[in-house]
């Protein structure tokens, strides 16, 4: 099934928000600065690139296929660059951005291959190349597969290994600065954000399992929300850094 992304722009731009910790180590692996002309891939509507707009007075570019998403990034970042474009075609000019980063998107691309190859290409030298992803164990761990029990499956044919992502790179040309991960936990109950989240479908992966699933696994969980069961959540973010070399 193709996940129609234009009509879920209005759902993720309610339901989707900046994870802290995401932010922070991105600024710190990239070690974004004043000034920095910065490509986000699968931008989204936008919510990383104005943060950072308002932190650091970057020049912020996006690059996103949904025309709906890419009306919203377009509003919310004034005078920002958001062009549509894929791994297969990024209509920017060689050598131009020097930083530049992905996030809960390269599970999506298939072809990490031209990815790799079309990212180096509008990579300025020792640019750097962030991909925040999961990697196969954070997504074990994740809460809501007691209600969705199939998604662990889905998941791990969607996601590339963490090893695969990083051969692709060096193999494109891509030095690998290092890999990190961070992991977090805390006893709770489900937030009302989140449950929105699965309410509106806004994770991609609800739009792939059937319907039946969807429909039990939303109402026990809907009965966990109301009754304020408390539980361990886990979440977890896998870095990837990579840098350019001078030529």
């Amino acid at each position: 099934m193709k996940i129609q992304y234009d009509d879920l722009a209005n759902t993720y731009e309610e339901t989707r928000e900046i994870e802290p910790i995401v932010y922070a180590l991105l600024c710190h692996f990239l070690k974004i600065e004043k000034g920095n002309v910065i490509l986000e891939f699968g931008c989204g509507t936008g919510n990383y690139l104005k943060k950072l707009i308002s932190d650091y007075e970057i020049s912020p570019y996006g690059l996103e296929p949904s025309e709906s998403m890419r009306m919203i990034a377009e509003h919310k970042l004034g005078g920002g660059v958001v062009s549509k474009g894929d791994h297969e075609f990024i209509p920017f000019s060689d050598n131009y951005f020097n930083k530049l980063y992905c996030i809960d998107v390269v599970h999506h691309v298939r072809e990490l291959d031209l990815l790799f190859t079309n990212i180096k290409r509008v990579s300025a030298p020792n640019s750097l190349f962030c991909i925040c992803t999961e990697s196969h164990s954070q997504l074990e761990e994740k809460y809501w597969l007691k209600y969705f029990p199939s998604i662990i499956e889905i998941d791990h044919s969607r996601f590339h290994s963490v090893d695969d992502i990083i051969d692709m790179g060096i193999t494109a040309g891509w030095k690998h600065k290092g890999t990190f991960m961070a992991d977090s936990e805390h006893f709770a109950s489900i937030s009302e954000n989140t449950m929105k989240r699965f309410e509106q479908k806004s994770l991609s992966v609800l739009h792939l399992i059937s319907s039946d699933e969807y429909k039990r696994g939303l109402k026990n969980m809907k009965l966990d929300f109301d009754n304020g069961t408390e539980f361990c959540q886990k979440e977890g973010y896998t870095f990837i850094l990579f840098e350019k070399g001078n030529n």
